[in-house]
């Protein structure tokens, strides 16, 4: 794990801390605006949109290690050869 994959889960874990506490502390509480079920869509919404983005970002990390690694055998064999 290299330290922007490293920063990048540190602010996904402060991030469900943040928003789990706001969600439960004001919105679910105190706001009486939305139904409940509203609130626990936008919940679910803010808190997984983040990890989705993650997830997205490792396939593509893994997309190009995978063409790296290709490309590195391909030369390896041209050189035996």
């Amino acid at each position: 794990m290299n330290y922007t994959e490293m920063i990048y889960l540190f602010l996904l874990i402060m991030h469900l801390y943040c928003v789990t506490r706001y969600c439960i502390g004001n919105i679910i509480t105190y706001d009486d605006h939305f139904s409940p079920f509203e609130k626990f869509k936008w919940f679910l919404i803010v808190l997984f949109l983040p990890y989705a983005g993650y997830i997205i970002y490792l396939k593509i990390v893994s997309k190009r290690n995978r063409e790296r690694i290709a490309a590195n055998e391909e030369s390896l064999t041209r050189l035996d050869s």
